[in-house]
């Protein structure tokens, strides 16, 4: 297997590189200013060289969010989205928007940072830590080239991250920290005693004063009813931490769904609340052809917040829009658009949505970005 690799400062190619199966070549896309091969499988290419690949000999791995619409432009075999740590250098807004389209892209997720991984696995299936867990990463990435699915290796590391936890916790006693990241893994692993430890992290941190601990660690005890199925008391818990309007809105729109008996709208509004968008939207999308153009909404809301904008689009064109959404989906258009290399058809898209709204103007300012990005990244 051929390598490509969208490089970032951020990340530690090496680890990764190091652990990669069945390496023949590695080949990097470099600045112009960069030269020379770190061994004799390893070379550099510019971005304008790329045409010259079979991309289907390769998978492209891929630390830049900037390096995306050249990775879509190349088209290879696989891809995986290594995330690094964000610059204080970097613009947060394009960062975060452009890493969050290169993981839904991707067919796997990597990361260094315990604190990205767990990020990333409340809204995706395919995410793993390298960190302390090179072999089992290996054998994923193993898993992936074949075309296989990732659910074994995912569920494994979960059960690794548990029992580190599970260890420390014997170790140091009650600590706030290494209890709720133990409730973390135990609630991803659907296992009930994730509320046990959860309880003790919050009583820590309530004897420690932390004051937004209702928030963090109180209202993910209703997540956990939610897995658990008590929903009546994934209700009653959720009640109890919602505070700001919009939380308030969302507990009224909860008890219209129980008198009308939605209950996985519920389900999924409490899994959302507590950032799990992956149990979210998987909740609303199985229910399939029952999905009620209420659960179509809340999918379409998930959906953008997630960046699964192909799957946002799919939805706009099966449910009548009003004229906001109409402007949405223009300008999730444009953006398809934008990073698949269709400059001028995103610019063109853009300018038709903003006859209906101005403020779509700001994506033109964003093109400007993104190509001082790119440049600065590999050109």
């Amino acid at each position: 297997m051929n390598y490509l690799v969208f490089g970032h400062a951020g990340f530690n190619h090496n680890k990764l590189l190091n652990i990669l199966p069945d390496k023949e070549e590695i080949i990097f896309i470099r600045r112009m200013d960069e030269k020379g091969a770190i061994d004799e499988n390893t070379r550099f290419l510019s971005l304008s060289e790329l045409a010259s690949l079979d991309s289907q000999k390769y998978t492209a791995i891929v630390s830049s969010p900037y390096g995306l619409q050249h990775v879509l432009a190349f088209q290879p075999l696989r891809t995986i989205a290594c995330i690094p740590q964000r610059s204080e250098l970097e613009d947060t807004t394009l960062w975060d928007k452009y890493i969050g389209l290169l993981a839904s892209y991707s067919d796997m997720i990597i990361t260094e940072s315990e604190r990205t991984y767990l990020e990333q696995t409340l809204q995706w299936e395919r995410v793993f830590l390298l960190r302390d867990s090179e072999e089992l990463v290996r054998s994923a990435i193993i898993s992936m080239l074949k075309g296989e699915l990732l659910e074994q290796w995912v569920t494994k590391q979960w059960e690794e991250r548990k029992r580190f936890y599970q260890s420390l916790h014997e170790q140091q006693g009650p600590h706030e920290t290494i209890c709720y990241l133990l409730a973390s893994y135990l609630y991803f692993l659907g296992d009930v005693s994730a509320k046990m430890y959860l309880g003790i992290s919050f009583e820590q941190m309530i004897k420690k004063e932390y004051s937004q601990c209702l928030n963090t660690h109180f209202r993910f005890f209703s997540a956990i009813e939610v897995k658990a199925g008590s929903l009546e008391k994934a209700v009653r818990t959720y009640e109890i931490t919602a505070i700001t309007d919009e939380e308030r809105k969302s507990m009224e729109n909860i008890r219209n769904w129980q008198e009308q008996g939605e209950w996985r709208l519920i389900q999924a509004e409490i899994f959302r609340a507590n950032d799990d968008y992956r149990s979210a939207i998987k909740v609303l999308e199985d229910m399939g052809a029952k999905n009620s153009l209420q659960a179509a909404t809340m999918r379409l809301q998930y959906y953008l917040h997630t960046y699964r904008w192909k799957d946002a689009l799919a939805l706009f064109d099966n449910y009548g829009l009003s004229d906001e959404n109409r402007v949405t989906a223009e300008v999730i258009r444009g953006n398809i658009q934008l990073i698949h290399n269709k400059h001028h058809l995103a610019i063109r898209t853009f300018l038709r949505a903003s006859v209906e709204d101005w403020n779509v103007l700001t994506n033109l300012n964003e093109i400007v970005s993104l190509e001082q990005a790119v440049r600065g990244e590999f050109q």
